[in-house]
């Protein structure tokens, strides 16, 4: 409830300050469903097996979104409530308000070279991966916290940031991330600082940034570059790519799909690349990987992705994806984890959009500690959306 609070305290504050500034105000309202057809796995140890099989309904949620932009002031927030069952508990299902708030935001340009934020992410474009609509977390020079964001109107198109990273739970603001308070048994988070700098010059779009700074078991430093046009060369063809390193005991993880717990590439060095080709062949298509460097730093070491994206006509999109995480390390030889999903988006009005899509995953002699899986799941995700 203190969040509600400050977050509409917030958005009326943005209201007032801009009563007498022109405001674009974007907003929907999503009604969707990640239902669950079919969802089995088979553990076999030895001769011992064990199969969990579960035709679970997810539930329904109902998103809302709306975010107020002016010249000094823009402010967002989206909210959630859903009817579905609670806890992931079979039995206990009923109305449940995922913390109401999932996101917010508030940004403020006191000084035309300079922002305030509050609770906002501000990414370099070449963390980004499309296919999974998620950037890695090297990439951001924002933060959940305070930031401050300074355009030296001397060079056009450089963005530098400062972030404090703290949240409503910070109970320190001095310690750094991950230092246990004497007299606590377990790990308080702690607040810590952020620095990094954007450059946009036109041919391409580079971003640097460095977390955790006073902490060196979770110090992480990305460097990112992005280019609409392949710099200039190819026009339609947009290239992402990036490289992120974290000090200490600490990986660097990258958000990638996964099949429950099993589905994380991560390691101290982490690459990223995407690349997007759109209105030069008949579809658009986007491939993009991520992977570590060492083998031996997590359960999967390359991810990959394609989709092609069809426009039927003006109403129709079709898109295909096809996604695998794979272990490179032949002397454990975990095995891969692979996903299909077809969607297809119709717009039957200037503001309503229906989505189906069918999605599988699956995986066989998957190896994971003493045990070999096997995985099939079908889930048939829905949504309508409708943007005012």
């Amino acid at each position: 409830m203190k969040m509600i609070k400050k977050v509409a305290l917030a958005a009326a504050l943005a209201l007032t300050s801009t009563a007498f500034a022109e405001v674009t105000f974007n907003a929907y309202n999503k009604l969707f469903s990640d239902m669950t057809l079919v969802e089995k796995s088979t553990y076999k140890i030895g001769s011992y097996e064990e199969e969990d099989d579960s035709k679970v309904f997810q539930g329904v949620t109902n998103r809302i979104y709306a975010e107020i932009l002016t010249d000094k002031v823009d402010a967002m927030v989206k909210a959630d409530v859903s009817i579905g069952h609670q806890d992931g508990s079979e039995d206990d299902y009923g109305l449940k308000w995922n913390g109401l708030v999932k996101d917010w935001y508030v940004e403020v340009r006191p000084l035309s070279f300079l922002s305030l934020t509050y609770h906002s992410d501000i990414f370099a474009e070449g963390s980004y991966l499309p296919v999974l609509d998620d950037n890695v977390a090297a990439g951001n020079i924002g933060s959940s916290g305070f930031s401050v964001v300074f355009r030296p109107e001397q060079v056009e198109g450089l963005r530098l940031g400062v972030t404090l990273p703290f949240t409503e739970e910070t109970t320190n603001w001095v310690l750094v991330d991950g230092k246990t308070k004497d007299g606590l048994e377990t790990t308080e988070e702690k607040i810590n600082v952020g620095i990094g700098a954007i450059y946009d010059f036109g041919l391409a779009e580079i971003g640097a940034s460095v977390r955790d700074v006073a902490d060196s078991d979770e110090r992480l430093l990305g460097f990112y570059i992005y280019s609409a046009g392949l710099f200039g060369q190819v026009e339609g063809v947009n290239l992402r790519a990036g490289f992120a390193h974290a000090w200490g005991t600490v990986s660097v993880e990258d958000p990638v799909w996964a099949m429950d717990e099993y589905g994380t590439v991560a390691g101290e060095n982490l690459w990223n690349v995407a690349v997007e080709v759109t209105d030069v062949l008949p579809v658009a298509l986007t491939l993009e990987a991520a992977g570590n460097t060492n083998s031996e730093d997590s359960l999967f070491d390359l991810y990959g992705a394609v989709t092609v994206g069809i426009g039927i006509n003006d109403q129709l999109d079709l898109s295909l994806t096809g996604k695998i995480e794979t272990d490179l390390n032949s002397d454990t030889d975990i095995g891969s984890i692979y996903a299909a999903e077809a969607t297809l988006d119709f717009a039957f009005t200037e503001h309503d959009t229906l989505g189906v899509a069918v999605d599988v995953g699956f995986a066989s002699g998957l190896k994971v500690d003493v045990a070999e899986v096997d995985y099939l799941g079908f889930y048939f995700p829905v949504y309508w959306k409708h943007t005012f």
